[in-house]
């Protein structure tokens, strides 16, 4: 059934593309402008998961890690059910965090 034949039958499901197989282009995998422009757009607007909360339990521990060319330090706030991992701008937290 083609799609003008699903809407005159009110069938709306047989017009809905499916995305079984569907791929993105092999080239997209290798390019790397196209990854400056994913780090851009996506993952830099994006909430990106950091650590799981069992790796920092205790307030004040803390996991550091590199994202996207920038180092991030996620902590463990007291009395806190989240982890806050600041932006740049935080360097005297992350200094002595450094230090031990």
């Amino acid at each position: 059934m083609d799609g003008r034949c699903a809407l005159e039958s009110g069938n709306s499901a047989a017009i809905t593309p499916s995305l079984d197989g569907f791929s993105l282009p092999g080239w997209i995998y290798r390019n790397a402008d196209f990854l400056e422009v994913e780090k851009e757009r996506v993952f830099a607007t994006s909430w990106q998961i950091v650590c799981h909360l069992s790796d920092i339990p205790h307030p004040g521990d803390y996991h550091t890690l590199d994202f996207l060319g920038k180092p991030l330090v996620a902590v463990r706030i007291p009395e806190s059910r989240l982890a806050h991992a600041p932006a740049a701008g935080w360097r005297s937290i992350t200094s002595r965090l450094s230090r031990g």
